[in-house]
């Protein structure tokens, strides 16, 4: 299930049109981050654990404030648990906060 060059958060959330590809610009990022890696006996860079987000709520990712942090990654985790999961990324939703928010 590709994002489409759409805002995972928000596929309303537009951006610029990259000069490379012609598409949307959008970026990569890990919920999970991969200084994690060793705390997991599988890959955890995995689609499953990366999701495409406009360059907005990718910074916010990295430097917003916990609670809306915490909102999205809540967010990601209902919608990505399964795929986690049939990847051997198993993690409980705390467990999971806790990582992404670290």
């Amino acid at each position: 299930e590709g994002a489409n060059h759409s805002c995972e958060h928000d596929r309303d959330h537009h951006t610029f049109i990259a000069r490379s590809s012609g598409k949307a610009y959008m970026e990569g990022h890990h919920l999970i981050p991969l200084k994690f890696q060793t705390e997991f006996e599988c890959s955890i860079d995995v689609y499953a654990n990366v999701v495409c987000l406009c360059p907005t709520c990718h910074r916010l990712m990295h430097l917003g404030r916990d609670c809306e942090r915490t909102y999205m990654a809540e967010a990601f985790y209902e919608s990505r648990a399964d795929r986690l999961a049939k990847s051997g990324i198993d993690i409980s939703k705390k467990d999971f906060l806790e990582l992404v928010i670290a």
